[in-house]
């Protein structure tokens, strides 16, 4: 089975990278937590919930399927639905 990598970055309204923000990823919809790896093999297993680094940037890799990200920084949630993750 291959594993598709997903990444993005966390900004707040300024522009300026959120270093430390939550990022959920949940199946869509019913909205379980996803099982996600930090490889494309899906050898090792990362946690979920994960924290942005420095410089806002989360990265993962998970199976085919449809997720829902939520993210939560010191001043709001964010919910996006229907991340697709087609390899």
């Amino acid at each position: 089975m291959a594993y598709e990598k997903r990444f993005d970055h966390v900004q707040d309204l300024r522009g300026n990278a959120v270093e430390g923000a939550t990022v959920e990823v949940r199946t869509y919809p019913a909205g379980a937590l996803a099982t996600i790896y930090s490889d494309s093999a899906g050898v090792t297993q990362i946690a979920n919930p994960m924290a942005t680094d420095a410089n806002g940037f989360f990265e993962y890799y998970a199976a085919d399927g449809r997720y829902t990200w939520v993210i939560t920084t010191n001043t709001s949630v964010r919910t996006i639905n229907d991340v697709k993750h087609l390899s």
